[in-house]
């Protein structure tokens, strides 16, 4: 079986990104309105290849400890959109998104302080 290129998917989830923080800023919304419609927006598109493809059958699979873990996640996931919205009505898009990419480094100086 001849393997496909991602590259289709990279682009598209690029130029995805590359909007978000000046829609975002643009948008009079409530902050968690914006969270709630990106997230169940990609949750649609998720959920339309997951049944094209007929891979939404594992999550029968999924023990109680691997869907809980999930759910955890997908509540931060939810909590870090929000709060990175409401920080794009405080602050300019430049500022806001380098903040969120410093996030590895404020991981790792955390983990260097509290696991040595």
């Amino acid at each position: 079986m001849k393997s496909r290129s991602p590259g289709w998917v990279l682009a598209a989830a690029l130029l995805g990104i590359s909007f978000a923080g000046p829609l975002v800023k643009l948008s009079a919304a409530d902050p968690l309105a914006i969270a709630v419609w990106r997230l169940g927006f990609s949750l649609l598109i998720v959920a339309g290849f997951l049944v094209a493809t007929g891979e939404w059958r594992q999550w029968r699979a999924l023990s109680l400890r691997q869907a809980s873990l999930a759910s955890v996640a997908g509540i931060a996931l939810a909590l870090h959109f929000w709060a990175w919205n409401a920080s794009l009505h405080m602050t300019t898009v430049a500022a806001s998104v380098t903040l969120v990419n410093m996030q590895p480094a404020v991981i790792v100086a955390i983990s260097a302080i509290f696991l040595h």
